[in-house]
């Protein structure tokens, strides 16, 4: 969240309004993938599914705006955590194997 210092508490200079200056669009479609909350300034994803594999961080650039135009901007960099998309695979169909009766290993 942004502060502004001058005007912390008062009047429509307290009020800041989010938005995103320079997006990253994705490429198939063009679209932007990010996109901000101009109240809170929450950043969301604007599409489904990232995938860490393929991009892992994303930088993107933000801007806050108070009630009295005076802006500020900052970076925000958004790293995708790895989750385990890829299920097990075994080679061969059938598996065969011993084991001895009264055995303990």
């Amino acid at each position: 969240n942004a502060v502004d210092y001058d005007d912390p508490l008062e009047g429509s200079n307290a009020k800041l309004t989010y938005s995103i200056e320079k997006n990253v669009l994705e490429e198939e479609t063009g679209r932007p993938i990010f996109e901000i909350e101009p109240d809170t300034g929450v950043i969301k994803t604007a599409i489904c599914c990232l995938d860490r594999e393929r991009t892992p961080d994303y930088s993107i650039q933000v801007v806050a705006v108070d009630g009295g135009g005076m802006k500020g901007t900052g970076t925000a960099s958004i790293r995708v955590k790895d989750i385990n998309d890829n299920a097990p695979t075994f080679p061969q169909g059938i598996y065969f194997g011993n084991v001895t009766e009264n055995g303990t290993s």
